[in-house]
């Protein structure tokens, strides 16, 4: 007995080495990029900003700015309120660091769960933790927080137990009421898998399958509908083809468990009406947290208004605002046309020949998951530079990927986790919209895993039907190549964060960036830094950065963000009055800026430069001081 113990330890110890040993090097790579990049358009210093005036006391929306929900400030509050733990450029990105191996272990859970093979587990960690490198440019961004619940929400999943499923939807909830398309997604494709996990005759479970198929296919539907209304107004009709590639997918995963063969179709729930009171379990998660953030906004001083206004209001005039339209990748075509007809032609054949379908549509993933790896070693180790510049296998996987999902439901009664990582792979695609940004890799994330987990398949049933295929053998090299990337990346953004200098500003002392980039940054900051002034105003926008630096402060809680195109009529006067107010004020003026004041809000534009003075000038940036007459 004792040796069998000591046995048990001994394979229990050796299992957790290799997991050990991949973390440590994912949160290198994670140290490496995100210590060595600092974005131009600074959105980390806009939302470090929107932190610091709420916790100050400006309440959401009504003074302090934001474009983003209330349980995102609802989770910053423990770590710098309660426990003071400063907004600072270093402490984001140890944060971010953190968030980013934390959704990586997820994403490696998910896989291990559902292949049972601990190297598929540990190769999807770290293929999500390089897919995701664009994190490394945007910390503090409230998508790092929503996708760990996103994926928070998915693991649970793969348990039966009605606790862990009503923890699942309050994740969505909470996701959701940070950033809304990223709940309904999440809450969209949990309900679909609890309410698909068996289509029986029961009415109620029936009930259940079709409600959870409804939601899936509305959010789809709506996403699809909202484009290709902008696609018509434009005449571009290219655009309309990416959500119509979601959209279909998700009809073709619907399709596959309630119409597909036998043999394919989910597991049967252990009890009558099992599924129902999951799909509940998840419903009642969801609005318990909903509940709990909305009762936590109203205790910090937000009106239901206002909170509808920050969850949803807003966001249709950002989506009008900054839309950017998704143009499929060509070459992803070439994968999605055929594997589609394919999926068509199953349901139409007798099931003595959907074996030859299915063997033909598992060769796709491996493929395609190939093919995404050169891209992302290839782009690994290029400077970060824009979250909206194309990088690694995003785009690609933006397009193939939903057509791919179906995919993952061939092998024999899928779980209730293949069938909500299915489903998700099919909707989270558009977070992409309206600004493809950083969030196209956020969104194709779930694609990613599922398509590690059908090559996964694809491999043992070729396994099975050859005996030469050795595949621990090629899940071993497999892992070893993954991991020889992220080693390579580590060490090319390492060596830049060596030969880099410094920004060494209050806070930022851990940020190494090119040469010219601190001389110019520093020379700013101590212009500012000179100016007797307490406040500071820039006459364009995404310049956060040097309130941190100089201690200075904005006029408002509103000016942070300064996208003069952004405020309405009433934030504007408030600035103007707080303008007029102040003795003097600290202005700086950006030569090379496109949005600037004259053009959205002459009246601020006036009461900044009536009497502006310069007094240094480095660059295109001219530093002065605006005083009352």
């Amino acid at each position: 007995m004792d040796s069998d113990l000591q046995s048990d330890q001994a394979t229990a110890s050796r299992a957790i080495w290799p997991w050990l040993a991949a973390t440590v090097l994912c949160i290198l790579f994670a140290l490496s990029h995100s210590f060595s990049s600092m974005a131009m358009y600074d959105d980390e210093s806009y939302v470090m900003m929107t932190i610091k005036t709420f916790l100050e006391g400006d309440r959401l929306y009504a003074e302090t700015y934001t474009q983003y929900g209330p349980a995102y400030y609802m989770f910053q509050q423990p770590l710098h309120g309660w426990f003071g733990v400063p907004i600072t450029h270093d402490v984001v990105r140890f944060k971010t660091v953190a968030a980013w191996v934390l959704i990586g272990l997820l994403c490696g859970f998910v896989a291990a769960k559902v292949t049972g093979k601990q190297l598929v587990g540990i190769a999807a960690m770290m293929l999500a933790v390089l897919h995701l490198e664009k994190l490394g440019l945007e910390p503090a961004h409230p998508q790092e927080m929503v996708t760990v619940l996103a994926m928070l929400c998915l693991a649970m999943m793969g348990s039966r137990k009605r606790s862990l499923l009503f923890l699942a939807g309050v994740c969505a909830a909470f996701a959701g009421l940070a950033k809304l398309n990223a709940g309904a997604t999440s809450a969209a494709a949990c309900l679909f898998a609890a309410g698909m996990v068996s289509v029986d005759s029961r009415r109620v479970s029936r009930m259940s399958a079709i409600a959870g198929c409804v939601i899936a296919t509305a959010v789809a539907g709506g996403v699809f509908a909202t484009i290709a209304k902008r696609s018509m107004e434009s005449a571009q009709w290219t655009t309309a083809i990416w959500p119509l590639i979601i959209f279909g997918s998700c009809l073709l995963v619907c399709a596959q468990v309630w119409f597909g063969k036998p043999e394919a179709q989910a597991e049967v729930a252990s009890k009558p009406g099992e599924q129902s009171f999951s799909f509940l379990a998840i419903a009642a998660g969801g609005i318990v947290g909903s509940s709990w953030v909305i009762a936590w906004s109203m205790l910090h001083g937000n009106s239901l208004h206002e909170i509808l206004h920050g969850v949803v209001l807003q966001h249709g005039f950002m989506a009008d605002s900054f839309y950017h339209p998704i143009q499929v990748d060509g070459f992803g075509m070439l994968f999605v046309v055929p594997a589609v007809l394919m999926l068509l032609l199953r349901f139409t054949r007798p099931a003595e020949q959907v074996a030859s379908i299915d063997r033909v549509l598992f060769a796709f993933p491996p493929i395609v998951l190939a093919i995404a790896f050169v891209q992302m070693s290839v782009d690994s180790c290029k400077v970060l530079d824009h979250g909206l510049n194309p990088r690694g296998a995003a785009f690609f996987l933006a397009t193939v990927g939903p057509a791919m999902m179906p995919v993952l439901l061939l092998k024999k009664q899928p779980s209730q986790l293949r069938l909500a990582l299915a489903m998700l792979g099919c909707l989270s695609p558009v977070l992409a919209f309206p600004v493809p940004g950083t969030q196209v890799s956020l969104g194709t994330l779930p694609i990613l895993i599922a398509l590690v987990i059908s090559t996964s398949d694809a491999i043992e049933i070729a396994n099975r039907s050859s005996n030469r295929i050795n595949s621990p053998s090629v899940f071993r090299r497999s892992t070893l190549a993954v991991a020889a990337v992220v080693l390579f990346s580590t060490g090319v953004f390492g060596y830049r964060w060596v030969a880099n200098i410094a920004l060494d500003q209050p806070g930022c002392r851990l940020v190494r960036l090119e040469a010219g980039r601190v001389e110019t940054e520093r020379a700013i900051a101590e212009c500012i830094r000179s100016i007797d002034s307490p406040w500071l105003a820039f006459d364009s926008h995404n310049h956060n950065r040097f309130f941190f630096w100089t201690g200075k402060k904005p006029l408002t809680s509103t000016s942070p963000t300064f996208w003069p195109a952004m405020l309405t009529e009433s934030q504007k006067s408030k600035i103007e009055s707080a303008a007029r107010d102040a003795e003097s004020i600290c202005v700086v003026k950006i030569n090379d800026e496109r949005i600037r004041l004259s053009d959205y809000a002459p009246a601020i534009e006036q009461a900044l430069f009536g009497s502006w003075q310069p007094v240094g000038q480095v660059g295109d940036w001219e530093i002065g001081l605006q005083k009352q007459p």
